[in-house]
């Protein structure tokens, strides 16, 4: 009898000891929604097959204000600009003159770029909690889509002593691709223009009927 109190006793605490790190790691994901309110940096960005091969790398810069607005601008390998104003998201492709036009919730969806731009409802489709890797400079977050059909097996942020620095994604294909954030500046001043898009003459525009 006094066995089966110590099995009840150890299962207790290790009941509450994984809750004390659950809230632990919702309380960092909410800090990061809250405290980081908008932000202007460059990128890297890399996707790793199943194989662990590097089949894409590319750069630019992003602007993000929460919530619903962002702005990726690639530079290299080829030009292509993302932005939404949060009521409309323009897929500008410069070589092909051509810019495409969607709904903001249609055309973010479930995607990566709803949380890092999204308010703290953005994460509530996620289970969180805390990612130990061996060796990493960076403290992990881990998140688990909860509808099995987002596209997503696992989103991983990371964060350095100053703070939020990567994000990390695996499809359901197995591919892995990684945003590493440079020159970060955190919470600082945009204007709504920045998050707009004037279409250039003589480009294609392909949109929903009705959407204007």
């Amino acid at each position: 009898m006094l066995n089966n109190a110590w099995v009840v006793l150890a299962a207790s605490l290790l009941l509450m000891a994984s809750a004390a790190v659950a809230d632990e790691a919702q309380d960092k994901l909410d800090r990061f929604v809250v405290d980081l309110t908008s932000m202007r940096a460059g990128f890297v960005q890399t996707v790793i097959d199943t194989n662990g091969t590097l089949v894409d790398e590319s750069e630019g810069t992003m602007l993000m204000r929460r919530p619903g607005r962002f702005r990726w601008d690639y530079t290299l390998p080829y030009e292509q600009h993302i932005i939404t104003n949060g009521k409309h998201l323009w897929i500008y492709e410069p070589d092909l003159d051509q810019v495409t036009i969607k709904p903001y919730a249609a055309g973010v969806g479930e995607t990566p770029a709803l949380l890092l731009s999204g308010d703290i409802s953005a994460f509530e489709r996620f289970t969180v909690s805390q990612l130990d890797i061996e060796d990493s400079e960076y403290e992990w977050l881990l998140l688990k889509p909860l509808d099995s059909e987002s596209g997503y097996e696992s989103i991983q942020i990371g964060f350095d002593a100053m703070g939020f620095k990567l994000v990390r994604f695996s499809d359901d294909f197995g591919h892995h691709t990684q945003l590493e954030f440079i020159d970060i500046e955190a919470n600082v001043v945009l204007a709504d223009d920045e998050f707009e898009f004037q279409i250039p003459d003589d480009v294609e525009v392909i949109s929903d009927p009705g959407l204007f």
